[in-house]
């Protein structure tokens, strides 16, 4: 496998692609008692405009196969779901899908052929699949993200993107067996398959385990993302009720995408790494709205084809003074300056490397979002804390354009 280190980051990967077309990359954590096994498909949610010849794909149709092949699982990976040491799960993003396994190191090795083998074996007949949609819609209730969705809601009006990745109720009842087959051939192949470890485990075990694994299929079918219209101007606001008082919450809109990659190229990325800081900081002392507020949970960017959205979410005393300390800061052109950027590039830094060393499962996510969307984690870190300030700041410029939505 081959080797690579991220300086600042101060991380290290092995990666390999396998001539099944898989691709495996391990992120050493020797500390860890635990290993995290995760397969990712790399199509998630998002694709609400997907045709299968002549057969739209229903919304919910990724998330139900999952639950459908871990379920109905073959002989050969059961023990992922009968050895009281393995935690497995499945979920859907945006941009991804996938099966997690959490074990201890030592049994780690052995069910990497178990876990590939869930992509390998589909046998389920219609009725199975009409059964298992109550299963399903009681299985996601604890998966979704309630106030995700709600600023979706006030965000897009046409895009994939206003919908949750797991579907809704009305989007489960259109999955059908004949629905299910097709995104199954199409997805499940091994070109769309990434294997992730996290942990204590050799490169040279890992490397051997992922080459003698046999796939039995590749894809049968061929794909169509039909394009939408959507208005990337305009946003809503919602206020809530008393019940709700104190709680903020400000979503932005990105452009799509194929405009800010025209404007700033890939160097796109990593200015979506130092936004999210922005939200964060306390490096900006008097300038910082976010030093006034209780964080209630870091905020990410949510990706998937070409929209993205971005969410924070803070408790404060007057919401509405809030708003107004908040815009004020976003238009204030002396937001930065040389001294007070380093600042911040070094906490963006120290947050980063933290995740890295000390919380696998959001490291996992961050390294799946990541490939899903063209660039590497932690690769990406390195470039945003390397990022002058003169191109940070034109990025910037533009990001207090983009629209913004307030739930309050």
């Amino acid at each position: 496998m081959e080797r690579v280190k991220y300086y600042k980051s101060d991380k290290v990967l092995f990666q390999q692609a396998y001539p099944s077309h898989l691709k495996c990359i391990l992120a050493p954590m020797m500390e860890e008692k635990k290993t995290i096994l995760c397969l990712s498909l790399g199509v998630g949610g998002y694709a609400r405009s997907l045709f299968i010849g002549n057969q739209k794909i229903s919304p919910a149709s990724a998330g139900m196969t999952l639950f459908l092949l871990s379920k109905f699982h073959g002989e050969e990976s059961k023990v992922l779901f009968e050895d009281k040491d393995v935690a497995f799960s499945w979920g859907v993003e945006e941009s991804y899908s996938y099966f997690k396994v959490i074990c201890p190191k030592e049994k780690a090795l052995s069910l990497v052929a178990p876990l590939l083998s869930l992509t390998d074996h589909f046998d389920i007949d219609n009725d199975e699949v009409e059964k298992a949609k109550a299963e399903y819609l009681s299985a996601i209730k604890d998966k979704k993200n309630a106030l995700a969705d709600e600023v979706r809601t006030l965000l897009y009006k046409n895009s994939a993107m206003k919908e949750d990745p797991y579907g809704d109720e009305e989007a489960v009842k259109a999955v059908h067996l004949s629905s299910v087959k097709k995104f199954y051939s199409q997805f499940f192949d091994p070109s769309y398959l990434t294997l992730y470890v996290l942990g204590n485990m050799l490169p040279s075990d890992l490397d051997k385990a992922c080459q003698s694994f046999v796939f039995h299929r590749h894809s049968e079918e061929s794909a169509e993302v039909r394009p939408f219209k959507e208005d990337y101007q305009t946003t809503a606001e919602k206020i809530r009720n008393a019940n709700y008082q104190g709680q903020f919450v400000i979503a932005v809109k990105f452009p799509a995408r194929k405009d800010l990659f025209e404007k700033f190229g890939a160097e796109m990325f990593s200015d979506y790494e130092l936004i999210q800081q922005l939200f964060l900081t306390k490096a900006l002392k008097e300038n910082s709205f976010a030093s006034h507020a209780k964080l209630i949970k870091q905020g990410q960017i949510h990706q998937g084809g070409e929209d993205a959205f971005f969410y924070q979410e803070y408790q404060v005393e007057d919401p509405k003074q809030f708003k107004a300390d908040m815009e004020a800061a976003l238009d204030n052109k002396k937001l930065f300056g040389y001294f007070t950027y380093r600042a911040f590039r070094k906490e963006f830094l120290a947050r980063k490397q933290s995740l890295y060393k000390k919380d696998p499962e959001a490291y996992l996510c961050l390294l799946q979002e990541g490939l899903a969307n063209s660039f590497a984690e932690p690769s990406i870190t390195d470039q945003a804390y390397k990022k002058s300030l003169y191109k940070f700041k034109q990025f910037l410029e533009a990001f207090k354009a983009f629209p913004r939505a307030y739930i309050y």
